[in-house]
């Protein structure tokens, strides 16, 4: 199943992402830009591999919605270490190129005043490159991670809509919009590479491990008949019963 999920992600992710985010001139300035431009069109495609492992083994293995969570993570760990090696190895040599290119003016002056090659270059490039380093460090640990949390959100809403406990509109869109603001936020830019970037991935830690927690409590038994696409059946003569999503 985790190969099922992984093998679609890896085929569906990144060109869907990427069409969506073409399509809508994806841009990072404003925040509502980063949410409906950036963050709903990935997790969209990273919800598509949960969705469709949730259609194929929904009847035969009875998954619960702690298991479509931590599918939702499989699924987003995949399209975060895809995007940290993109990340890595197209935009970090040309930040590191653009870095570097940009001080050698600074470069040239303090060496004309006499100062040492040695001392000019530490002098004038430690502060830049210190920061490119622990700018990159803190992506290459913290995306898959944060990726990872926020398709978890999606799968866990999914697996509520799938087993069949609420309406699929009454669950599913809850998950994505969560996590749709969660990584509008980490991408927008008066957030991303600033302190606040790291209290977004803690939310964001917090709210996969809270659901995490309310799932590995045990799912009540869902009896036979509960759809996702109707209401949840009650007694003869009484009327359908319904829930609203947060009660779980």
């Amino acid at each position: 199943m985790l190969g099922v999920v992984t093998a679609i992600a890896l085929v569906t992710q990144v060109p869907l992402a990427i069409a969506l985010e073409t399509a809508l001139h994806s841009g990072t300035a404003a925040l509502g830009q980063s949410i409906f431009t950036i963050g709903i069109p990935e997790e969209l495609a990273k919800a598509v591999p949960v969705l469709v492992v949730g259609l194929i083994y929904r009847r035969s293995h009875g998954l619960m919605p702690r298991d479509y969570l931590f599918l939702g993570a499989v699924s987003g760990l995949v399209f975060g270490a895809s995007e940290v090696v993109h990340y890595f190895t197209v935009n970090g040599i040309e930040q590191f190129f653009q870095t570097v290119k940009s001080a050698i003016p600074a470069i040239e002056q303090m060496l004309n005043s006499g100062q040492s090659a040695s001392t000019s270059v530490f002098e004038v490039l430690i502060g830049p490159v210190l920061y490119f380093i622990l700018n990159f460090v803190w992506r290459f640990v913290t995306d898959p991670v944060t990726h990872a949390c926020w398709a978890g959100l999606t799968g866990y809403f999914i697996g509520l809509a799938v087993t069949g406990r609420y309406k699929w509109y009454l669950a599913v869109w809850i998950g994505l919009v969560a996590a749709a603001i969660l990584h509008g936020l980490n991408d927008w830019d008066r957030i991303n590479g600033q302190p606040a970037w790291i209290l977004v991935a803690l939310v964001s830690g917090m709210l996969f491990l809270g659901y995490a927690k309310v799932g590995s409590r045990g799912d009540p038994h869902v009896p036979e008949g509960w759809s996702a696409f109707a209401a949840h059946p009650a007694a003869d003569g009484q009327p359908a019963r319904t829930r609203p999503w947060w009660v779980h």
